[in-house]
């Protein structure tokens, strides 16, 4: 079976979303969402087992001045964030160096 885990999820969880700082909330908005931990756990022990064979991101960079267009309404903050270029690392740290 072939998934497409965001590598994201593998190492955040929802809470980033609920900062108080707009900047940094609307910097996490993606799609898929990040999850709660449990869903991050979930993802890494499909990978590890065999179930996910895919780690893909949403790699669509958004600046904090365009993420800014949905202070007044979070449906128009624009979705997606960076992560092509941190995704084998994230993967390496989360699955390898943790001993997962």
């Amino acid at each position: 079976m072939v998934g497409e885990p965001v590598a994201s999820g593998l190492a955040l969880d929802e809470s980033v979303m609920w900062d108080r700082n707009f900047t940094v909330a609307a910097a996490a908005v993606m799609s898929p969402p990040i999850r709660d931990k449990s869903h991050g756990e979930a993802l890494k022990h499909a990978l590890a087992g065999g179930v996910l064979q895919l780690v893909a991101t949403d790699h669509a960079v958004f600046n904090s001045t365009q993420k800014a267009v949905g202070k007044s309404d979070f449906r128009l903050i624009p979705n997606g964030v960076n992560g092509l270029e941190e995704r084998m690392h994230v993967v390496w740290q989360e699955m390898v160096v943790s001993g997962g």
